[in-house]
């Protein structure tokens, strides 16, 4: 079947001209339009086109519900609607937190298409606010959050028990670990699915190439890493003194996680063991986090969280303050001026790729502190740069984190540099490349990580990685 064909089956009269279908696109399109589905389509190849064609053929059956997990992701989906979508301007909803909770339920009523993060979806739903009854679709943007606490998988309960006729259609770039638990909670009954080797799809993808730059920690690093390493073990014996099932080499975070279970249940019945118990699982965890900070992200971060340990006031902080062994090495960081090798790479690497190309760059790090680290750099190599992260603990607000979007995609600046909120979704045209600070263990991130590149041409990927370290384990987990 021809894209003409399927276009006039769908009836897209209401979508703007701007927008040229694909026939992969239109095909997934009908194959989801009135089921229960899942889109998995890579980043770049039109997701949310294939979300707009559904959405039209529910416009005139009741009202549509589009969701997704940041605001950056909500405003680029608010531009993209109204600038594509020609139903009268009225018809369209954002709602935010920023809204008096009072007025939503009435601008909920005379809304037809609802744009808005998950969180305030369920808060109006848990006060009893409005219904979902009468919304003939909802749309779960980046729905592999479906896990756990978050908002999403309460928001599918309500419907299916308010609305059991209503469609769901969650959209991700890759199939998630959790797709049984979505398959489930979403009551999926189609995945419509498309790789970049998919023969409809090819024509329409770019090179990706991925670059590993190799580094090695200095002696005075290994030589912490060793020494958090042993607490560590230390602590596991202990617990393993105490009746805990754990091993002196046992470093999985699912033993650690039966063994807070152990404790938390041997402390419900106010046994002292239980109470040491999660105390030495705390500082396993602390020690296990340490180690992390000094093998693959920087001495700057690990002074910060010695410096919380030194000043906090829970069990394993206390321990910790009481061992030989952590204060001779918190002593050691707290005075070093040595920096992580990675940062050090990312002095030479990006000037020399600004140097190649006038291309952008986007340089994705798990920590602020990183983030940070490397604003610095760039301003100490004057090449423009500029943040992007969450609102969280003096992050950037809303009105910043967009501005600083808009500015980033217009030229304004070379280098962005972003925590996870900028791996979700975000359409930056023209990023000729991608720096990861380290690689990330979750094949999902890594995915949406690397989308941000070769959308509308060929792309670079640089993976920071040091040597004999998580950092490889995760490379080599995810490379291909």
């Amino acid at each position: 079947m021809t894209g003409n064909t399927i276009q006039l089956a769908l009836h897209l009269s209401r979508i703007s001209n701007a927008i040229e279908p694909r026939d992969y696109q239109i095909q997934i399109a009908e194959e989801v339009k009135y089921k229960n589905s899942l889109i998995v389509l890579p980043t770049s190849l039109g997701k949310t086109i294939c979300a707009l064609y559904v959405i039209d053929q529910h416009y005139e059956r009741g009202k549509v519900l589009l969701m997704a997990p940041t605001k950056p992701l909500i405003d680029q989906h608010i531009a993209f609607l109204r600038a594509n979508y020609l139903i009268p301007p009225e018809d369209f909803l954002i709602l935010s937190g920023n809204i008096p909770p009072k007025t939503r339920p009435e601008m909920w009523k005379n809304a037809k298409v609802i744009i808005a993060t998950p969180q305030v979806i369920h808060n109006d739903l848990k006060n009893n606010r409005y219904t979902l009854s009468n919304v003939s679709l909802i749309v779960f943007d980046e729905c592999h959050r479906c896990s756990g606490d978050y908002s999403y998988a309460p928001i599918a309960d309500y419907y299916t028990e308010q609305n059991p006729n209503g469609c769901i259609l969650g959209m991700t770039a890759t199939l998630p670990k959790e797709l049984d638990y979505i398959i489930e909670k979403f009551k999926i009954v189609t995945i419509a699915e498309r790789s970049v080797q998919s023969a409809d799809v090819k024509e329409y993808t770019h090179e990706k190439t991925t670059k590993p730059i190799f580094v090695h920690l200095n002696a005075k690093c290994q030589y912490i890493s060793g020494v958090i390493s042993s607490i560590e073990e230390d602590a596991r014996l202990k617990l393993r003194s105490l009746g805990y099932k754990i091993s002196k080499s046992d470093v999985t975070m699912k033993t650690l996680e039966a063994v807070r279970k152990e404790a938390v249940h041997r402390s419900s019945r106010r046994e002292h063991s239980g109470f040491q118990g999660m105390a030495l699982y705390g500082v396993c965890m602390k020690m296990k986090h340490a180690r992390i900070l000094i093998d693959t992200q920087s001495t700057i971060a690990l002074k910060d969280y010695f410096k919380e340990i030194i000043n906090g006031d829970k069990g394993a902080d206390k321990i910790l303050r009481s061992n030989h062994s952590f204060i001779e090495i918190c002593n050691t960081v707290l005075h070093m001026e040595e920096e992580h090798p990675k940062l050090n790479a990312i002095k030479d690497l990006v000037p020399r790729i600004l140097n190649e190309s006038d291309g952008k760059i986007i340089i994705f790090a798990n920590y602020r502190v990183i983030v940070d680290a490397i604003i610095d750099i760039m301003n100490d190599l004057k090449i423009p740069a500029m943040k992007f992260v969450g609102q969280a603990k003096q992050g950037l607000t809303q009105k910043k984190q967009l501005e600083t979007m808009n500015k980033f995609r217009n030229g304004d600046f070379s280098v962005l540099v972003s925590t996870s909120i900028g791996e979700e979704g975000l359409d930056v045209p023209s990023t000729d490349t991608i720096i990861f600070y380290e690689p990330v263990a979750s094949k999902i991130r890594t995915v949406q990580r690397m989308g941000r590149t070769g959308r509308h041409a060929d792309g670079t990927i640089y993976a920071l990685i040091t040597k004999n370290t998580a950092d490889e384990r995760n490379y080599y987990k995810n490379r291909n």
